[in-house]
C-alpha cells in the first residue's frame, strides 16, 4: 500500500510513479470502460490490459521497455479473444508507428515539464 503522504504523478504517457492497480484504473478511465476491440462495455473486475505490442523479451529488445510499458501501448479489452485481437506484433509498420508515437509523446511530455 502506498503511504498517504506520497503524491502519484501520472502524465498519461509513462507509468512513472504508478503501481499496477493505479495504472489499471487510469487506463480503464481513459478508455471509458469500453473494450477497444469489440467496443462493448466491460466491467472493471472483468477486463484485461491488452498490449498492442506484446510484452515479450524479443519485443522489449526490439522496441524498448519504455514502449512496451507505456499506457499508449495498453488498452481495455475483454479477456481472451478480444485481448488477443489487439496484438499488432505481426504488422511491423503498425508497431513502428505506435513506437514512434509513444517515443514522440514521451519526449514532448519531458520537454513540457522542464
Amino acid at each position: 500500500m502506498r503511504p498517504s503522504n506520497v503524491t502519484v504523478k501520472y502524465d498519461g504517457i509513462t507509468t512513472a510513479g504508478l503501481d499496477a492497480y493505479e495504472e489499471r484504473i487510469a487506463i480503464y478511465s481513459r478508455d471509458g470502460g469500453i473494450c477497444q476491440t469489440c467496443h462493448k462495455p466491460v466491467a472493471f473486475d472483468e477486463f484485461e490490459l491488452a498490449h498492442r505490442i506484446a510484452n515479450t523479451k524479443a519485443n522489449r529488445h526490439r522496441w524498448g521497455s519504455a514502449v512496451i510499458d507505456s499506457p499508449l501501448n495498453k488498452c481495455v479489452a475483454h479477456r481472451g479473444q478480444c485481448n488477443s485481437a489487439r496484438n499488432i506484433g505481426g504488422r511491423p509498420m503498425e508497431c513502428a508507428a505506435l513506437a514512434a508515437l509513444i517515443r514522440g509523446s514521451a519526449a514532448s511530455s519531458t520537454r513540457s515539464t522542464k
